[in-house]
């Protein structure tokens, strides 16, 4: 498993205090683009529990697939994959992205549409 940590803060303002999350993408939506399944972490810890204001750090265990992520306002994709025994990630540019969501919708699972999307080495 590929364990992955984002954090924001309870009680703040601005980009700090945008909630973090995690969705596992499963291929392209009409309405919103991409289909999204959004992850519950499997940890949260928090700075202090009986303060106006605290840091909440959220940890995710995530297997092999496409991911979206938002902390602190910015969104990005990574990809999750094994490589040398170890699960690894990389952030893929967004045309990338589509393209795998695309195969995603013909049937193929993420690790498989991550292999038909690999740039060609020249």
């Amino acid at each position: 498993m590929y364990e992955r940590t984002l954090r924001y803060g309870k009680g703040y303002s601005g980009k700090l205090g945008n909630k973090c999350w995690i969705a596992a993408i499963h291929g392209t939506s009409n309405q919103y683009g991409l289909q999204r399944a959004f992850i519950e972490p499997d940890k949260i810890e928090r700075e202090h529990f009986n303060r106006p204001r605290t840091m909440i750090d959220c940890t995710w265990s995530l297997d092999v697939g496409l991911y979206e992520a938002s902390e602190g306002g910015e969104r990005w994709f990574f990809v999750v994959n094994i490589k040398d025994g170890e699960h690894k990630a990389f952030r893929p540019d967004e045309e990338r992205v589509k393209a795998m969501a695309k195969l995603m919708d013909d049937g193929m699972s993420a690790e498989e549409a991550r292999k038909a999307t690999r740039p060609v080495k020249s």
